[in-house]
């Protein structure tokens, strides 16, 4: 076994006769300015250089420099909004979800670059962003941090800009969809977690919780089992779990659960994500390595799709963040889970070519073209 159904068509035709319009969501808690670099090999003259062009390159000259020193030039080539909230938010924007942000936008006032989240719905900022400086080569990235400012992201301060607990537990009221994302460079989001799973058991009306970690490797595995403890309580208290994964991240979830990873095919993703699953007792995980995606459901069971692999994308960074929303735009729309595997790797898709995501008009258009073999 390999994928199951091709759902495009029936997706296609939602998209389709869709009619704008999907119940609203609140997504946070990051924000980053991620500042585009290049390193300089030798400079020529003041406008002129040669770029250091390989990550090996780059190596072998820290190498050398072991015992000595060294100094590398940078060139800032451009600054963008970036972190996995703001990225999540915007493509579900685009896609027409009403929504409120909260997160780090820049602090007392937001920052130019995180103005556009306005567009989509109230937007409110905690803290100044984190900062990645990330070194561009041929061959990849690599990408250097500063989170500082997240430790300003705490359950006390999310009270504080909400007017405490009643009037969180008003916002989330409003809401179908709740996205809490980047457990891993925000310090106490476990926390948050804990208060979320608190106020949420005063809300009646079943929500959608969906959850993206962020490449948990970087914290402790017991560090992360508490959080998945947390979070597990969602569903005692009556609400739909939802975790997101890239491959990575699901082997790290499944070592610190003590299950069996097992393999990397489509169905052994697919089995994966239902251990997970089963072991948390959540409602749905969905699992997206680069070439396909895979769902397990309380509800609906297994599924997988491939994506619209692009061979030449114009961007990559962010590519799993429109995947969630894309994903978690379907669910709002009503799609099962399988179905909505359809929406996230479009939204993905469309974004690593076009370097912004689709509305559901130009997702539409870009199914007929997967559909017909026409996009690349």
């Amino acid at each position: 076994m390999a994928f199951t159904s091709d759902l495009r068509q029936p997706v296609l035709k939602k998209l389709q006769g869709f009619s704008g319009s999907v119940p609203s969501a609140l997504i946070g808690f990051d924000g980053f300015i991620d500042e585009i670099c290049e390193l300089v090999d030798q400079r020529i003259s003041p406008t002129e250089y040669r770029q250091l062009e390989t990550i090996p390159q780059y190596a072998e000259r820290i190498l050398r420099a072991a015992g000595k020193s060294t100094n590398f030039e940078v060139i800032l080539k451009h600054r963008k909004l970036g972190g996995n909230c703001p990225l999540m938010a915007d493509a579900l924007g685009r896609l027409g979800t009403p929504l409120v942000t909260c997160g780090a936008f820049g602090y007392p006032e937001v920052d130019p670059l995180f103005a556009g989240l306005a567009k989509y719905g109230p937007s409110t900022t905690i803290t100044n962003p984190g900062i990645t400086v990330a070194y561009e080569f041929a061959d990849g990235k690599i990408m250097n941090g500063r989170l500082e400012s997240l430790a300003v992201i705490t359950p006390e301060r999310i009270l504080e800009q909400f007017g405490g607990r009643e009037g969180l537990i008003a916002e989330l009221r409003k809401h179908a969809l709740i996205g809490a994302v980047n457990w891993t460079m925000i310090p106490h989001l476990t926390t948050v977690f804990a208060l979320l799973a608190d106020v949420m058991r005063s809300i009646p009306e079943k929500r959608m919780i969906f959850v993206d970690l962020c490449d948990p490797v970087k914290r402790p595995l017991p560090e992360l089992r508490h959080a998945m403890e947390i979070l597990a309580t969602l569903e005692a208290a009556g609400h739909h779990f939802i975790l997101g994964l890239n491959e990575q991240e699901s082997e790290e979830i499944c070592r610190a659960l003590g299950i069996e990873t097992g393999g990397a095919s489509e169905e052994e993703i697919m089995e994966r994500a239902e251990r997970i699953r089963q072991t948390l007792g959540n409602s749905e995980v969905v699992i997206h390595p680069v070439k396909f995606a895979a769902t397990a459901s309380k509800e609906h069971g297994m599924a997988c799709t491939p994506g619209p692999v692009c061979p030449k994308p114009l961007i990559t960074t962010g590519a799993g963040d429109h995947f969630n929303g894309g994903y978690c735009f379907g669910r709002l729309m009503g799609l099962t889970p399988s179905e909505a595997l359809i929406t996230g790797v479009c939204t993905s898709g469309y974004y690593v070519r076009n370097a912004h995501g689709p509305t559901p008009k130009t997702m539409a258009t870009f199914v007929e073209n997967w559909l017909a073999g026409k996009l690349d």
